[in-house]
């Protein structure tokens, strides 16, 4: 499928000032295995824009990856995407080389997570505490002092 993107929009005193700069973005998707209710597709992306004056940057997205899904709770399991941008204006050229992973969580490493995290929430309360003690005793002694004097 092929599309054209818009790039930025820009708002001045109150004026709408929009550019528009072709580009061409492919996707394609394949289902490349299926065990049990996991289903595992394969990504193939492009994003492609040449520069619309001369002098202007131009940039090209592309990259490959794979989806793993479970069709029994409707879910993605993970996903792990490799991707390239190449940027180029005149003669030079950047690349940044984008990278994006996750998986699924287990419903064991979901409730380490919920654990720990009421341990810092009690740990965070605990300081708090301390410091409103420490506080509310400097503030006896300092009403002690301006007593005595």
């Amino acid at each position: 499928m092929d599309t054209p993107e818009t790039c930025h929009s820009l708002s001045v005193r109150g004026m709408q000032v929009q550019t528009v700069q072709a580009a061409t973005e492919s996707k394609s998707y394949e289902i490349t295995a299926s065990q049990g209710p996991l289903v595992t597709v394969a990504r193939t992306y492009g994003l492609k824009s040449p520069a619309p004056v001369e002098g202007e940057v131009s940039f090209v997205l592309s990259g490959t990856g794979t989806w793993q899904f479970c069709c029994k709770e409707r879910v993605s399991e993970s996903l792990r995407m490799d991707h390239k941008l190449l940027i180029a204006k005149d003669n030079q050229q950047v690349t940044v080389l984008i990278g994006i992973e996750y998986h699924r969580l287990t419903d064991v490493e979901l409730a380490e997570l919920q654990a720990a995290r009421q341990e810092q929430l009690a740990e965070h309360q605990r300081r708090a505490d301390e410091l409103a003690r420490a506080k509310a005793e400097q503030q006896c002694q300092a009403e002690g002092q301006a007593n005595a004097d």
